[in-house]
Formats: structure tokens, sequence, C-alpha cells
């Protein structure tokens, strides 16, 4: 059994650590030139690898075996064989100078917010069951580490997600105002009115340099 505010303490200071390190590497120029190698690269693809695939994937596959793999070829054919792809949208970001995913589609229909705004609240209710898989796999994981020999929990067990979800929500927060005040090499998801800071280019969509 693991102390509680530990655990607690540990999370803040891994979300923390996480964040002065993306600052860092954003404005810094060693940080950008680390960020920016091939390597490093490809492994924060990982991100695609959450919290839940410790349970998920792992559960998955002590019960079916291989059944699991397709899960992780698709998007592993996708990147080998879809550079084509990928060049494409990196060119048309960069010419439309966007860095959020609402703003990628928008740009297709003359920079409209409406798109922009449709595009976010489609984003933000695929995104609920992702997010609370989350929270689950964290209160599950912070309830095993916490429990005693007698499988009873602490008085804090019952307000880890609450709190993870407000670490969560401050760390995105300010992940995306981030995207507001600087150019970014990447598309995210961020609201539609961040069109208004970053993409004042009147080029069309079509007249971009593919």
């Amino acid at each position: 059994m693991f102390d509680p505010l530990l655990i607690v303490a540990a999370i803040v200071a891994y979300m923390g650590l996480m964040f002065a390190l993306a600052q860092w590497t954003d404005r810094t120029p060693a940080g950008r030139k680390l960020s920016g190698h091939p390597t490093v690269y490809a492994l924060g693809l990982a991100v695609y690898c959450t919290t839940w695939t410790y349970y998920g994937s792992v559960g998955k596959a002590s019960k079916g075996g291989m059944g699991f793999i397709p899960v992780y070829l698709g998007p592993t054919i996708a990147l080998l064989l879809g550079s084509h792809v990928f060049r494409r949208i990196a060119r048309l970001k960069k010419a439309h100078r966007v860095t959020s995913i609402a703003d990628f589609v928008s740009a297709r229909y003359g920079k409209s917010q409406l798109v922009a705004a449709i595009v976010t609240v489609i984003l933000m209710i695929g995104i609920v069951p992702y997010v609370g898989l989350q929270l689950k796999a964290v209160s599950g994981t912070f309830k095993i580490l916490t429990a005693n020999a007698n499988g009873e929990l602490p008085a804090l067990s019952s307000w880890i997600s609450p709190i993870t979800a407000v670490l969560m929500t401050v760390f995105t927060i300010a992940s995306v105002f981030g995207t507001w005040t600087r150019p970014n090499d990447t598309l995210v998801w961020s609201p539609p009115w961040r069109w208004s800071h970053s993409s004042n280019s009147a080029h069309s969509w079509r007249r971009a340099p593919m």
C-alpha cells in the first residue's frame, strides 16, 4: 500500500514535468532541435497508446491472444503507406497557417467559423468516452496502489477522479493557450475561435502548394 498523498503528489509532479518539458522544447533552440528529431517524433507516436491501453489491450491479449493486433496494425500500415497524404496535410497546414483540426477542416470551406464550430462540437462529443476511460483507468490504478491488505480504500480514493479531471483540464487549457500564442508544427484540437488568432491567409484551399 502506497501513501495516497504521495501518489497524488507524483501525478501532479509528472504532469508539471510534462508541461515544463513541452515549454522547453517549444521556447528554446535546443528543445526545438530535439523535438524535431525523427527518433523523438517516432517515439511521440506512442501517445496513441493511452492509459486505457494498459487495461484494454493487455486484457484483450490475455483473453483473445493475437486478436488485439489489428488495433495497432491499422495505424502502423497507415504510417508506412500514407506518407504522401501526411506530406500533403503538412503542406496545407503551413500554407494556411493553421494549428488545430477545426481550423484545418474549416480552411476547406473558406475559413468558415461555423464549420470550425461544428468540427469542434463533433470532436468534443467523440472525445468524451475516451476521457472517461482515462479517468476510469487512473481511478482503478489508484485504488490498486492504495488498498491495504484487507482491500480497504482510503477516503481520498473517491476524490481521485475529480482531482485527475481538474488536472487534465488545467493542462489542456494551458496547452491550447500555447497554440494560440505561438506558431506550432502540429495539428491539435482547439476551439474554433482559435482561427482569428492564427489564420489570416486569404488563400483558398485549392491554391495551397501541393
